[in-house]
């Protein structure tokens, strides 16, 4: 996140002097759902050498959030792209954020500022949709209104532990679906709601999957950290996960700054050596005289394994939006 940004200014400066990240940034793509009733059109953006992503930088300008209404707000989908409005009033791409960044949403009455608004691609493309007002690191911009969470006052936070969901806070609210460990939701800052005749407690946590955008369930309040560094933690992980050309001294490197974080419980001494061996080399199959301690190993292992791929914000049973 970037209010702990020793560690992501460290993943920028290494990436730069590692010469290892060879894809310019105007060569990257940026793949997002075009269609959130039928979650089947992806488009692409370029920002790169168009016209539209300059005249977005131009447009760009610090926030004076001091004499705007704000609420914090959560971004629910990894790389989500924030635009600024060009002369025409139409949203160009300017920059983008990652799952489970903190922003503050603008706010007309009690209700979050938001417009409809065409987007122009790069492309010369032209699409209509709803955009909300937003202040992300000292800066004005627009993104869609499926990205961001709305109206609950959240935090971003952790799934600790695989857990079931529940559509309600009680016990029969439980469904056949859960959240791995590793999972980065929006969790409500204060509520908590407890069902007596079970003694559970629970906690509204907003997802991006499922029907429709911005889903709350709930889940057991001990399965959830608000934890920043942990948040933080995961969100390196898959960040060095992505970065395919990163070479193993850089990624070492990187590790090394995560083992300073103040992490909670969760992140116990197996679960970060899984973690770490994730993303520096593949795990060599088992053997026969390795296969006691690969059995031994297979409880952390299994739970690592969807942390350190965590791309979107929550489990595969919830549907493949992609």
């Amino acid at each position: 996140m970037k209010k702990l940004v020793f560690a992501f200014s460290a993943i920028l400066v290494l990436f730069l002097f590692s010469g290892c990240n060879q894809k310019k940034e105007s060569d990257t793509e940026y793949q997002y759902y075009e269609n959130e009733q039928t979650n089947t059109n992806v488009s692409t953006e370029n920002n790169s050498t168009s016209t539209t992503a300059n005249e977005s930088s131009k447009t760009s300008k610090p926030t004076d959030s001091k004499k705007k209404d704000t609420i914090p707000s959560v971004v629910l989908y990894e790389d989500t792209p924030f635009y600024t409005e060009n002369s025409s009033g139409k949203m160009v791409y300017a920059d983008a954020a990652k799952l489970g960044e903190p922003v503050l949403l603008y706010v007309k009455g009690d209700e979050p500022e938001q417009k409809n608004a065409i987007r122009l691609l790069s492309s010369g493309k032209e699409e209509k949709f709803n955009f909300v007002h937003l202040e992300y690191d000292g800066n004005d911009y627009w993104t869609r209104d499926i990205f961001v969470t709305k109206h609950r006052v959240v935090v971003p936070a952790l799934i600790t532990e695989d857990t079931l969901i529940y559509e309600s806070a009680e016990g029969t609210g439980a469904t056949s679906k859960k959240l791995d460990f590793g999972t980065i939701v929006a969790a409500d800052s204060v509520v908590i709601e407890t069902d007596e005749d079970i003694g559970l407690n629970f906690i509204p946590v907003v997802i991006y999957n499922g029907t429709p955008f911005g889903r709350e369930i709930y889940v057991k309040a001990e399965a959830v950290s608000k934890n920043a560094s942990d948040v933080l933690f995961i969100q390196t992980i898959s960040a060095i996960k992505a970065s395919k050309n990163l070479n193993e001294d850089v990624k070492e490197r990187l590790l090394y700054l995560l083992d300073s974080l103040s992490v909670s419980d969760a992140f116990t001494a197996d679960v970060r050596k899984s973690l770490y061996e994730s993303v520096l080399t593949p795990a060599a199959p088992a053997t026969s005289s390795n296969s006691e301690t690969s059995s031994n190993n297979a409880s952390s292992s299994k739970k690592t394994e969807s942390a350190s791929n965590t791309k979107t914000t929550s489990s595969s049973d919830l549907g493949n939006e992609k």
